[in-house]
């Protein structure tokens, strides 16, 4: 059996239901016991909500809202910026990003796999939601 064709039997039909407001209340406020500050990025301050199996239901709910209601942003590393269009440089991504209250949201954008025991079934599945304050 090939990694793609187990990963596929693993993966249910995904059926997409919007956040109610008090979910999305709970999974962005700032006493949410599992946001952590990115020490190693004291350049580019964010934090971030890492998948565990105890949230995992609500962070899958909240990537695919992210996902579903966010809008196209790129970021450049080098520059240090966002920016309107990609700059000629080759440290730039595209996310999508999600506005809401005072602080943006999003993926790497790595697809949402299953959980497979204590941890995320791929090194290259999304594992955390990041977020930091819109200026």
């Amino acid at each position: 059996m090939t990694q793609t064709s187990f990963i596929d039997e693993l993966l249910p039909q995904i059926v997409y239901i919007d956040l109610s407001a008090e979910e999305l209340s709970d999974i962005t406020s700032s006493s949410h016991r599992f946001w952590k500050f990115a020490k190693t990025m004291p350049k580019y301050p964010h934090w971030y909500l890492m998948r565990t199996i105890e949230n995992d239901a609500l962070f899958c709910r909240f990537v695919m809202h992210i996902r579903k209601h966010g809008h196209l942003e790129h970021f450049c590393w080098f520059h240090g910026s966002t920016q309107e269009q990609v700059c000629s440089c080759s440290s730039h991504k595209t996310f999508v990003k999600f506005d809401y209250q005072s602080y943006t949201y999003w993926t790497m954008g790595y697809p949402l796999l299953p959980l497979l025991g204590k941890s995320v079934a791929d090194t290259y599945g999304t594992r955390l939601i990041n977020r930091t304050s819109i200026d």
